[in-house]
This record gives C-alpha cells, sequence and structure tokens, in this order.
C-alpha cells in the first residue's frame, strides 16, 4: 500500500468516525434541539461553512475552465471574478465562526463576551446570495450568447 493509499484510507475511515460520532448526515428534522442545543447550534454552523466553502470551489472551478477560453480583458475579468468569488464566500462561510468573542459564546448565550446583531450575519448571506446569482447569470450569457453586445465591452 502506498502513503497516498494509505492516507486515503485513514482519511476515510477518520472521517466516517466522525460523522458517525457527532450523528451527522441526519437532516435538520432528526436532531433533537432541545435534548443538545449546543450541538445543534455547532452542527448548524459547521454547515453553513462546508455549504459555502463548497458552492465557492465549484463556480471556482467553472471560472478556471472559462479561463481556458478566454483572452485579454475578458481573462482579466475573469480572474477578478474568480478573486472576489473567494473572498467574499470565505469571508461569507467565516461568519459563524468570528461573530462572537470568545467563539462559545456563538452557542452558549450564558457565555460573558459580545456577538454580532443577528442581521449582520443574515445581510452578508443575502449578499453572497446575490452575487452568486449575478455570477451565474454571467457565466449563463457566457456560455449561451458569446457574441451578444454584453461581452463586446470586455474585448
Amino acid at each position: 500500500m502506498t502513503k497516498q493509499q494509505f492516507a486515503i484510507l485513514a482519511t476515510d475511515i477518520l472521517t466516517t468516525l466522525l460523522v458517525q460520532e457527532f450523528g451527522m448526515g441526519k437532516h435538520s428534522y432528526d436532531l433533537s434541539v432541545y435534548k443538545d442545543p449546543v450541538r445543534f447550534m455547532i452542527i448548524l454552523s459547521s454547515r453553513a461553512t462546508t455549504t459555502l466553502t463548497a458552492t465557492s470551489w465549484s463556480k471556482t472551478a467553472f471560472a478556471v475552465s472559462l479561463l481556458r477560453l478566454t483572452t485579454d480583458r475578458t481573462k482579466d475579468f475573469v480572474v477578478f471574478i474568480i478573486v472576489s468569488l473567494n473572498v467574499l464566500h470565505g469571508f461569507s462561510a467565516a461568519v459563524p465562526w468570528i461573530q462572537c468573542q470568545p467563539l462559545a459564546k456563538g452557542w452558549r448565550g450564558e457565555i460573558p463576551g459580545t456577538c454580532w446583531a443577528p442581521q449582520v450575519g443574515t445581510k452578508i448571506w443575502i449578499g453572497t446570495g446575490g452575487e452568486s446569482l449575478s455570477l451565474f447569470l454571467f457565466f449563463l450569457l457566457f456560455l449561451f450568447f458569446p457574441f451578444s453586445p454584453f461581452f463586446f465591452f470586455l474585448l
């Protein structure tokens, strides 16, 4: 067994054990909020971070594939999209973990400390969703209407 195969096997075993230990993989309805609200909040925060990271990486992968199809100013614009997408989504994915000082204040309200107003995270996530929608529309137009007047300003 090579080192890479061993690393993949060890990661798979560790992930399986952690998923079973924390009861992940269940729908939110199957989790008992009242039984252990702290665990529920940690799972929700982890889910938000994982989801935002996955959407960012999938859009980045598609944008990287567009780099091979573009030249000059259009390529610069796609690079700008990649950078801005990852910065915004990275910050948005970090919100559950940076909104409270100390960190545990986010799921244990009795701990002394400060948190952002709940509306702050909501507004950040709404802005991220708007940016994702606009990028989706841009990619859609780029694929289906590459010779439309919209793209001539980038040439």
